[in-house]
């Protein structure tokens, strides 16, 4: 079986992942933001138009209360804690009013959708850099991102990546700093993709059984 899915996931992406690499064609991948229901995708943008605002204000404007809001999509962001414990969290927080529990809770959903989570900075893949000595970082991030995201099981993309760089390991092409990170910079990106899939899902199962989105998590 696990033999199977190598095999399956050698001949579908790893030579997609060198060919990329060899001759840098791939661009990041476009954000993607799956259809849901109207009424939803109004409280989803709502949510995330209204904490994107208060972000953006003076930092002496903000009280503790939307300090605390903004940790749980900081947290979001940086990939601290499964997006849906963090949503479960946010509902029941009793150092938010009931409405900012409600606002939070569908932003971090929102979020979520727009995979706005485990953000990984370029910098992590700068361990090479190319012939004129500039560092390559993005350039792995975006090579690293587009594969996961293109596969159909972000499982898959991820699995790609790792046998990608672990033969340039053995091609001297990558350095053993790189193929480390590379790893957990795939990992992450898993992660997120799933977690996009899954708010997919529940939005649907909240739709097909008209409850609240925010009692199925």
């Amino acid at each position: 079986m696990r033999t199977d899915l190598i095999r399956r996931t050698v001949r579908r992406w790893a030579g997609a992942c060198l060919a990329a690499a060899a001759f840098g064609s791939l661009s990041a991948a476009p954000a993607r933001f799956p259809a849901v229901a109207p009424d939803a995708r109004a409280e989803l943008a709502r949510a995330v138009g209204h904490f994107g605002a208060i972000a953006a204000r003076p930092p002496a404007t903000v009280t503790a209360e939307t300090a605390i809001a903004l940790g749980y999509l900081e947290r979001l962001r940086l990939g601290l804690g499964s997006p849906f414990r963090l949503v479960d969290q946010a509902r029941q927080d009793p150092r938010l009013a009931p409405a900012t529990r409600h606002g939070v809770a569908w932003a971090l959903l929102g979020h979520t959708l727009a995979g706005d989570s485990y953000e990984i900075d370029p910098a992590a893949l700068d361990s090479e850099r190319d012939s004129v000595g500039a560092a390559r970082g993005a350039w792995h991030l975006r090579l690293i991102d587009r594969t996961v995201t293109a596969a159909g099981d972000p499982r898959e993309g991820e699995l790609a990546v790792r046998l990608g760089y672990s033969l340039g390991r053995g091609e001297r092409s990558v350095s053993g700093a790189l193929v480390a990170a590379s790893a957990q910079a795939a990992a992450l990106l898993r992660d997120r993709e799933l977690a996009r899939h899954d708010a997919v899902r529940l939005l649907d199962a909240a739709r097909v059984s008209g409850v609240d989105p925010l009692l199925l998590v």
